[in-house]
């Protein structure tokens, strides 16, 4: 048994700009919907460096002799700023355009795209704070996200709907020889139902989805960035999720809401790729909300459960090599009551995995989810 731990520090700017606007106009006799807009993102991410004066410079390890008679002591991490420093600088500028298109009383066809100039680079400074070199320079102009949807009332209630959607994604991950990932392309298709009965308080939707992407950043091993303690990523061509999924919501009384969602997903994987699926084949949430009338007005209650099935992770290293890793199938059950003083301020207790269940959050690191965790908080809108 041993603790790890490693130092770092720094401060992130970031800018953004959005411009939208949308209106109607007539063609063929029926008016159609038109959309149209613009944004702009510029991040600056400084990273600090940071010495440890142990034998690794860029970490911390302490060995426990015996951790059946350790009483929980340890040395205590001896590291300072070296002066050094980098500022990842990232910009993003698009524009984007889409349309609804009411080609008849009951069809609607979606047509839209984004254009996306995306730059980053990496400005290295040395521990007098003088500039040294510009690395990691990656930039991709032009890239166009493509949007194709049609939407059909079946009858006042119930409308189908396809589309599909280009992938655009950048990541901030860098592989073991410290060269920054490119982003994530791909596409992703969906076909389902919608519906909606106002006079029953109930809705409703069924989708089945494929979503294809390449370049998809994956953890690369017990490889770390050179120079750095973050894991190092390797990036994967091929990667597809599809399934289904379906979500219901009802209003059981004027009081008393119920809702309830099922998801399959199904991963497959390149040949290449040496990392794990850390995802549940299935998920299942069901809610419900209850406010009381009479003395009792002000006062909610809800519960939500959560539940997933099994996860598996293949090739998790380990000291002794590659091995399989198991979740099993289980729940996490979420409570809540609030209390409303006026329609402006409230208070709210949330209990969040009351049972306080232990379970692994990722398989990576078999780490813990979050224990029972209690909040209260007060609301005012001024």
């Amino acid at each position: 048994m041993f603790l790890y731990g490693a130092v770092g520090g720094g401060k992130e700017t970031m800018d953004t700009m959005d411009a939208r606007l949308s209106g109607q106009f007539s063609l063929g006799g029926r008016k159609h919907d038109v959309f149209v807009g613009f944004s702009s993102l510029r991040t600056d991410t400084r990273t600090d460096g940071y010495t440890d004066l142990a034998v690794d410079p860029t970490r911390y390890v302490y060995s426990i002799p015996n951790v059946n008679t350790w009483d929980g002591t340890a040395p205590v991490p001896n590291y300072r700023r070296t002066g050094a420093y980098t500022v990842q600088q990232t910009s993003q500028d698009a524009v984007y355009a889409s349309a609804r298109w009411r080609l008849a009383e009951p069809l609607s066809l979606l047509t839209g795209a984004r254009v996306t100039n995306w730059r980053r680079h990496t400005d290295n400074y040395g521990t007098t704070g003088a500039y040294v070199r510009t690395t990691a320079r990656q930039s991709v102009g032009q890239e166009v996200s493509p949007f194709l949807g049609v939407v059909y009332d079946l009858n006042e209630y119930v409308s189908a709907y396809a589309s599909h959607t280009g992938i655009f994604n950048p990541q901030n991950y860098k592989d073991r020889f410290a060269d920054p990932l490119s982003p994530v392309k791909g596409k992703s298709n969906e076909l389902g139902l919608k519906g909606e009965w106002p006079e029953h308080g109930i809705s409703g939707s069924f989708a089945f989805f494929e979503v294809k992407q390449d370049n998809y950043g994956v953890k690369d091993g017990n490889f770390k960035v050179p120079g750095e303690t973050a894991d190092a990523y390797v990036a994967v061509n091929g990667t597809k999720s599809f399934g289904w999924e379906a979500d219901i919501a009802a209003r059981l009384n004027s009081n008393w809401q119920a809702t309830a969602g099922v998801t399959r997903v199904k991963t497959t994987r390149n040949a290449f790729d040496l990392t794990y699926a850390n995802l549940p084949e299935w998920l299942v949430k069901l809610g419900t909300q209850y406010r009381f009338s009479g003395v009792l007005q002000p006062v909610e209650l809800g519960a939500q459960l959560l539940w997933q099935g099994q996860m598996d992770a293949v090739n998790v290293p380990s000291p002794s090599g590659r091995t399989k890793v198991k979740q099993s199938p289980f729940g996490l059950l979420n409570l809540n009551a609030s209390w409303r003083f006026t329609e402006a301020t409230s208070v709210n207790l949330a209990v969040t995995n009351a049972l306080d269940k232990h379970y692994l959050a990722t398989l990576d690191y078999a780490n813990y989810g979050e224990p029972r965790f209690i909040s209260l908080t007060l609301r005012t809108r001024f």
